[in-house]
């Protein structure tokens, strides 16, 4: 059953166009990744420094895998330069399931 992920990132006013093209190209693997159904990027209207990744994924086991990728060296490897230094605070991450019956 298919699983929402909502990535969300508070990011320096000033950097937010950095950010935006950043994730252009780190989405590039995120999508190819096994399981990924699809990624979204939704910019808050009344505050665009507040960015979510709204992202699809086949089963909570393979978002699971993913986070654990990114998280690697490998994947620290392949990246166009660290999102960290521009953002405001930690990343937050929600995960849903579709309810039953509704």
């Amino acid at each position: 059953m298919p699983v929402t992920s909502l990535l969300g990132f508070q990011v320096k006013p000033d950097s937010t166009q950095q950010v935006l093209d950043l994730l252009r190209e780190t989405l590039v693997a995120t999508r190819a990744f096994k399981g990924c159904l699809g990624v979204d990027v939704i910019v808050d209207e009344k505050d665009p420094a507040h960015i979510v990744l709204l992202e699809k994924w086949e089963s909570f086991a393979d978002d699971d895998a993913y986070r654990a990728w990114r998280a690697s060296e490998a994947a620290a490897a392949t990246e166009p330069s660290p999102l960290g230094a521009l953002l405001t605070a930690a990343p937050t991450l929600e995960r849903f399931d579709l309810a039953k019956g509704v």
